[in-house]
């Protein structure tokens, strides 16, 4: 019925009132429900993890909850004189969206990444091969030089 804070919402099918930030906590909310519109076992089954928001007032300074999160209840609290129940929630997850397009671009990068740790090593062998070449080629030099010296 909404008889004070009026049909604001529709969370998984349960009718709520207005939702607020609670602002002595970061990422926490304030949901009413008035007694009329729904039972506490109703709030108790909404699936705070990923709730199924429907706005029902055309309330342009009401954000609701933030789209694409996930949230876990902190407490419920009954207001008996004005028959609603307040539900404080916490952020629990954000829902990103569908990543498949950074996962390709992860795998290309992971792998080109990939490709010039080869080369380096690569690089690196053949650096070594060159410096035993050079250590074999001054070891030749120093025995000639020894023979033209004994001449």
């Amino acid at each position: 019925m909404g008889r004070f804070f009026g049909k604001r919402w529709k969370i998984d099918g349960v009718t709520a009132g207005p939702i607020s930030r609670h602002y002595p906590a970061n990422g926490r909310y304030l949901v009413i429900f008035e007694r009329d519109d729904a039972f506490l076992e109703q709030i108790e089954k909404i699936n705070w993890a990923k709730p199924t928001m429907q706005r029902l007032s055309e309330d342009a300074n009401e954000q609701g909850l933030p789209e694409g999160y996930g949230f876990k209840v902190v407490d419920i609290k009954y207001n008996n004189s004005g028959r609603y129940y307040t539900v404080e929630l916490q952020t629990a997850s954000q829902y990103l969206g569908d990543v498949t397009q950074y996962q390709e671009q992860i795998a290309e990068l992971e792998s080109a990444a990939a490709e010039k740790d080869s080369i380096i090593t690569e690089q690196a062998a053949q650096l070594a091969r060159s410096e035993e070449n050079l250590s074999v080629a001054n070891a030749q030099l120093a025995e000639v030089e020894a023979a033209y010296d004994d001449n």
